[in-house]
Parts: C-alpha cells; structure tokens; sequence
C-alpha cells in the first residue's frame, strides 16, 4: 500500500497495533491484578518508546520512508497505552494525578471533537495564509484558532445537539 502511495494511517488493518493495545488494555484493567504484573515491564519500556518516537519524528517525520511511516504509529499506540496506565494507577495526591486533572484539560475534553473535527481545515488554512511561518509559531497559531473554533462549535451547535438527549428515553 505505501509504495502505491497511500499512507498508512487509513487503513484499519494497517492500526491493528492501536486497536490492540487498547483492547490489551481493557483486559489487563479486566483481571484483579493485571495491570500489577505490568507494571515492571512498563517501566522498563516506557522511556523506550518515548526515545523511539522522539528519534523518528526528529530523524524524519514519515514522508516518503516506508519503514519510520509503519512503525512510528506502533510505538506511538504503545506510548498512548503507557500513558492511560500511568494515569490509572496514579498515587492520589501525586504530579501524574495533578496532571491528568488539570483543569485546562478537563475544559479541553468538552471541545475535544471540535478540535478533532476541525484542526485539519484550520492547519491547512493557517499554512496557506502564513507559509512563511516557521513550524512552532504556525502550530501555536494554528493550535489557538482550533480551540477558539471548538470552543464556538460546541457553545453553536454541539451543546444544543446534546440538550435534545431529553427529548429520548433510555433503553436498558
């Protein structure tokens, strides 16, 4: 399929290492002690796959290289899957607990499929209107403008969406 040219990241079956990670996940969180007898091998993995990620997108984004396209989707489903566990199993009181109940994202998560829905156009315009922009200020132009964007989205059209819920009765 790469060499074809279509990149990787459309293809379900080409995402399997996501889809298993998190189903992985499920069924550790499943067992009384499955995440416990993880523990050992996350600590051991983690700063691995941070190293790993951080080398392919420094090295070479993707484009155009078979090899770093495939696997950096793999090490970046893993790194997810290190990331949520940490937050479960997070000391109540400690930095990851503070971390993930940040309130900023906390306030993020509710515009959260604004930003996913509308972060490609709004990229895509912002490189179009500034490409002279170099990538850290064009991100944070680009990031700015999602979350306003979402934050409309949500106060226009999702908000009074999710008020019609009322209007349907559960079925249990």
């Amino acid at each position: 399929m790469l060499r074809a040219g279509f990149d990787v990241y459309f293809f379900t079956l080409t995402r399997l290492d996501s889809i298993s990670a998190g189903s992985a996940l499920a069924i550790f969180f499943r067992e009384p002690l499955g995440i416990e007898r993880m523990l050992p091998w996350l600590r051991r993995s983690l700063p691995f796959f941070i190293a790993g990620l951080a080398m392919l997108f420094v090295w070479n984004a993707g484009g155009g290289n078979y090899w770093i396209q495939v696997f950096k989707y793999t090490l970046y489903a893993f790194l997810c899957f290190s990331v949520v566990v940490a937050a479960l199993i997070a000391r109540s009181g400690g930095w990851v607990e503070s971390l993930f109940t940040n309130a900023f994202l906390a306030m993020s998560g509710r515009y959260s499929y604004g930003l996913y829905i509308l972060h490609p156009f709004i990229f895509s315009a912002v490189n179009v209107a500034w490409p002279h922009l170099s990538m850290s200020p064009a991100f944070f132009v680009a990031s700015s403008f999602s979350f306003v964007a979402a934050w409309l989205s949500w106060y226009t059209v999702e908000n009074n969406f999710l008020k019609l819920k009322n209007y349907f009765p559960v079925i249990n």
